[in-house]
Parts: C-alpha cells; structure tokens; sequence
C-alpha cells in the first residue's frame, strides 16, 4: 500500500510522508532564471542538506546545464556530487577542517577561507600537489555568524589571494534580513559589498 500524503497535522510518523519533485518544473524553473539574469551573470545552485532534502545528486543532475557551479555545506557533499558525475565546480560553503584540505584537492572542490592559518595550510598542500587550489571568501557584512569581518576583509583578500598555487575565485556574502519587510539593512549590505568587491578588482 503506497504511503499517505502527509498533512501539517501529521507529525506523528514522518516515514509516511514523501516530496515529489517535477524535474522537468524544476529545469523549466532554472530556464526562466538563467533568462532573467542574462547570459554575463553565473548562477550557482545550493544543494546543501540533500538539496533540502530533495535529493541533491538528482537535483545537481537536472541543473548541471542551467548553472555554472553548486554550493554545498561539507566536503562530503561535495565527495557525492562528484560520485554522481557533477563536473561543474563546487563551492563548500561552510569552513572546513585543515585535515580535510588534502581531500578537497583530490575531489576538485573549492574551499571558503576565513583565516590567514586555513590559507597557509591550503596554499602549502597545493604546493605539494602541484596543482593550483581555487577558493572563495565569505565577507561577514552583518550576519555574524561566519567569514572575515568586513573591517579585515581587504587587507584579509590580497594577502590570501597572493600565497603560492592558490586562485580567488570570488568572494560572498549573507543577507540575514532579505526576505524581510524592510529591506534597507540588506541594500545597505549590497552596497558595502559591492564597494568592496570594487576596491579588490
């Protein structure tokens, strides 16, 4: 017998609930984006989490040819999506343990930095490898949970930029508040951002 549709009441056994997704809506989906956007900006799918629990190698599969890179939250989501054949580049987009730098290398993964100490350790294992480790840099603007405050994040930028075998790929950013009422604190935010992404260019 086929499990139930789960309604919000039904919280008494969650093994009866399921997701359908339409892959052919969700590719439609990604078109209309990636139409919106125009063909100079890149599109970067987050499939951390299983893609919210929708299941992220199926999911990074149906959107491999309307993004130009995913976003996950460890390496081991990461080590999945290149087991299922994704070939786009990865961003991890939580900090990561030094010890697992040698397999983010092997896996073609690309690290967010936010230390000087990561960096060095990223910069020395690339070395050795002798290949050239992309990374990414989140720039804490006001969530203040994670990333280079925003005061340290230029000097922060061309020091790490500089250390041998590494390559900037991009720096980021997280608005807190963009789905709030007001939305000045995260124009705010946008601003500060883009005038700093400006000084760094």
């Amino acid at each position: 017998m086929p499990p139930k549709a789960c309604k919000f009441s039904d919280v008494s056994d969650f093994s009866a609930c399921w997701v359908e997704v339409d892959l052919d809506v969700f590719e439609n989906n990604l078109q209309v984006i990636r139409d919106s956007v125009g063909e100079g900006t890149r599109v970067m799918l987050v499939a951390k989490a299983d893609a919210y629990g929708h299941g992220a190698a199926r999911m990074a599969q149906a959107a491999e040819r309307f993004v130009s890179m995913f976003g996950v939250a460890t390496l081991h989501e990461g080590i999945e999506l290149r087991g299922a054949g994704i070939t786009l580049p990865i961003l991890i987009l939580t900090p990561t343990l030094q010890d697992e730098i040698d397999e983010i290398l092997e896996h073609g993964l690309a690290p967010s930095v936010a230390t000087r100490e990561y960096a060095r350790a990223l910069s020395a294992a690339a070395v050795r490898r002798g290949v050239r480790a992309g990374f990414q840099v989140e720039v804490d603007t006001g969530m203040g949970r994670a990333g280079v405050s925003e005061r340290e994040a230029e000097d922060f930028v061309r020091e790490v930029a500089a250390l041998p075998a590494l390559s900037l790929e991009g720096l980021y950013t997280h608005f807190p508040e963009s789905d709030a009422a007001d939305l000045d604190f995260s124009r705010d935010q946008v601003m500060r951002f883009l005038s700093l992404a400006g000084r760094l260019r």
